[in-house]
């Protein structure tokens, strides 16, 4: 196969993605109803990605929460969901929550995101795996994909940003761990590469054994002892063989 063929493939396999997931989220009453106003309010002009992006694409029939992006100073969605007087709070990150009946809505800017990135696609590229890294751009219905992440899908892989990782104090890599967990329990199909579970288990883990656990006692009640136990036999098991 040439390289033009390969393009070609690929770009019909993200045109095939990003039209399921669109497909599947207007399936949805609060989804679809919450989609076309934002649609309205920018012309759809906003990005959907994370959690619904990648469920969808793994399979997986459900939709639990949003996450959209707009571009840096796009203020055009928040100005219409504040007209609407549609209920938010502000997330861990500081970005802003709303409440669409019972469907969650995170919204921010790249600029916003950590250290602040100029663009959706710099943004993408500093998410923890890099099947979290997938986000469709609704006016054009692109798939955008800057490390990878479709590709981990199909094999299968939740691919870990080492970039992020290497870059999180030793409390984010609590919260980083705990949905690395969260995400190989829902998605019974991903794995781990041996070299990522053996830096883990060589890296991250020694660093944050020690961490206080009231930081992130609310993601993982059961304390400390038990994420760890738990977490050590979820990786031996889920590691690609080779």
């Amino acid at each position: 196969m040439t390289a033009n063929a390969v393009r070609q493939s690929q770009k019909a396999a993200d045109a095939a993605v990003a039209t399921q997931v669109l497909a599947f989220l207007k399936q949805d009453f609060d989804t679809s109803f919450a989609l076309r106003f934002m649609e309205e309010a920018s012309e759809s002009h906003f990005y959907i990605f994370g959690g619904a992006v990648r469920n969808i694409a793994a399979g997986m029939r459900r939709v639990v929460d949003l996450d959209v992006m707009v571009d840096n100073s796009d203020n055009r969605i928040f100005n219409a969901l504040d007209r609407l007087s549609v209920p938010f709070c502000l997330n861990s990150q500081g970005h802003r929550r709303y409440k669409w009946n019972r469907l969650q809505i995170d919204i921010f800017e790249p600029k916003d995101f950590f250290v602040g990135f100029p663009s959706v696609e710099q943004a993408l590229s500093f998410f923890d795996l890099r099947i979290n890294a997938l986000a469709i751009q609704v006016d054009t219905q692109e798939l955008i994909d800057p490390i990878s992440g479709l590709a981990c899908l199909n094999n299968s892989e939740v691919g870990i940003n080492w970039h992020r990782w290497n870059n999180s104090s030793t409390e984010e890599s609590l919260v980083l761990l705990i949905r690395l967990a969260r995400i190989l329990t829902d998605i019974p199909k991903l794995c781990l590469s041996k070299y990522e579970v053996d830096t883990l288990e060589k890296c991250i883990l020694p660093k944050v054994y020690d961490q206080s656990w009231h930081t992130v006692h609310n993601r993982f009640p059961l304390g400390k002892t038990e994420f760890f136990s738990f977490f050590e036999d979820l990786i031996s098991k889920r590691t690609l063989a080779g």
